[in-house]
């Protein structure tokens, strides 16, 4: 009875094709021993556990050629700083993955109760945001909105952030749901909100109607407290062609 695996078998146990174990021979990182009467590959448990590290690697995102320098060259330490690399990279996707997850269902909650120009109320968690007093009333245009994102660092590709924009006292300010140069901050406090979907109108940018939205609440008999806000975020999608933002104040509490 023969003591060593084909390459059939030793595919087996990791699930891979034998054209893959052929591959990683063919470039120096697994040897086998040739049965003298088939010709077939074998290989014993040294080569079972170079393949099984080898997959490993692999799956981390490590190229063929920093895979041989790993196995054949690396000390423990240098195994603990590649590593240790790997895991941060690994923690920076899943934050990303967990961002994206929660975009999605925000959209999905969009979806839910998307009703343009119809007053929803929602209840709102308390929410932390940072005034940049450095935005003029309004962006007039795409490209002052991308100059804004060039001089703040803003990070329009995290799904997570969303743009907030309030009238106060005649003027409007802009706000993030994530920290910036600024350390001005605003509180939305918990409570009910009146929500509502009006179509995005592009020039000027975020041009918002603020004073047209308010009279329309307060028609319906609602009382509100607070400033009325835009709030604009990946989640309000483009629906029949159109763009949407979404406008919300506080109702006062009962």
């Amino acid at each position: 009875m023969r003591k060593l695996i084909t390459i059939g078998e030793l595919a087996n146990l990791f699930k891979v094709e034998t054209s893959q174990i052929r591959y990683y021979e063919k470039e120096g990182l697994l040897t086998s021993q040739r049965d003298r009467e088939s010709d077939y590959r074998l290989y014993d448990f040294m080569e079972m556990n170079r393949l099984e590290v080898i997959l490993l690697l692999r799956d981390l995102g490590l190229s063929i050629d920093k895979i041989k320098t790993m196995i054949d060259g690396y000390e423990i330490e240098d195994y603990r700083t590649i590593v240790e690399d790997l895991i941060k990279d690994l923690d920076g996707q899943i934050k990303t993955i967990r961002q994206r997850k929660k975009s999605l269902g925000n959209s999905l909650r969009f979806l839910d109760e998307f009703k343009p120009n119809e007053l929803i109320v929602n209840e709102h968690n308390e929410k932390k945001l940072y005034v940049d007093t450095s935005v003029g009333s309004s962006f007039p245009s795409i490209r002052a909105f991308y100059d804004y994102h060039l001089r703040t660092g803003l990070d329009y590709s995290d799904y997570s952030i969303e743009i907030y924009f309030f009238k106060k006292e005649g003027s409007v300010y802009t706000a993030l749901s994530k920290h910036n140069s600024s350390n001005e901050t605003i509180t939305l406090p918990a409570g009910k909100y009146i929500t509502i979907y009006k179509e995005f109108q592009e020039t000027p940018l975020f041009d918002a109607d603020f004073d047209g939205v308010l009279e329309e609440v307060r028609a319906k008999g609602y009382e509100v407290t607070g400033e009325i806000y835009v709030r604009f975020s990946i989640e309000t999608l483009i629906i029949n062609n159109r763009d949407y933002v979404v406008y919300e104040v506080k109702l006062k509490d009962s």
